[in-house]
């Protein structure tokens, strides 16, 4: 009997356990629900398809470089069924991040190319998963608009204008206290290609461009 007894008041406990640790998380998603603004510094990446055209001849490459990002995000979103997050937000993001091309064209011409997006800024959604009480797993897309600025060194030539692409991206984050929120954030952007011309030649450039970052948010 007494072993019966036991046997009992053990199940109700592990019960009592599970249906808190339930109601912890579920309480964890509400509590996460809110506005909230974050800083984040990392890695940009930023690689380019360059075609170079002449009347004689076609040049085509790829070539890339890395710098640092800086990136502030402010958005909001809802906790819901437990365990599952959702939300939209806006971002502006510094690159500093500078490619350059060199070819030697006909005539022994040295042409030498820069490209930069030094900002670009957009909209994301976002939908999260809370696998423990103070960490969650999630998803980023949306639109993002980039400055593109482009310049022939030997002509004299430049050209600066925004260009919308998309960007898609994957993080974790892990909740400290009431507000603070530190983030690990990588996602990538395509850019549609741009082409300039001046004079004889034509220049074709397609950008992508991927993004580490490790943000801080505080949530209010």
């Amino acid at each position: 009997m007494k072993r019966k007894l036991l046997i009992s008041l053990l199940g109700l406990a592990f019960c009592l356990s599970a249906e808190q640790s339930e109601i912890q998380v579920k309480r964890y998603a509400e509590k996460y629900s809110g506005f909230s603004m974050d800083l984040g510094v990392g890695y940009s990446g930023l690689s380019i398809d360059f075609t170079y055209t002449l009347p004689t001849s076609t040049h085509v490459t790829s070539w890339g470089d890395s710098g640092v990002a800086v990136q502030f995000r402010i958005g909001g979103g809802t906790g819901f069924f437990d365990y599952w997050f959702v939300g939209l937000d806006s971002y502006a993001q510094y690159n500093s991040v500078k490619s350059t091309s060199n070819y030697q064209a006909t005539g022994g011409v040295a042409k030498i190319h820069t490209f930069t997006l030094p900002c670009n800024l957009g909209f994301q959604g976002k939908i999260g998963f809370v696998y423990k009480p103070s960490n969650m797993i999630f998803l980023l897309g949306g639109p993002d608009w980039a400055l593109y600025s482009f310049k022939d060194v030997a002509d004299g030539f430049s050209s600066s204008q925004f260009n919308v692409g998309a960007r898609f991206g994957a993080g974790a984050e892990q909740k400290f206290g009431e507000h603070w929120i530190m983030k690990e954030t990588f996602d990538y952007a395509w850019f549609p290609s741009r082409t300039y011309g001046h004079g004889a030649e034509t220049e074709k450039v397609e950008p992508r461009l991927a993004t580490f970052l490790f943000s801080l948010s505080y949530l209010l």
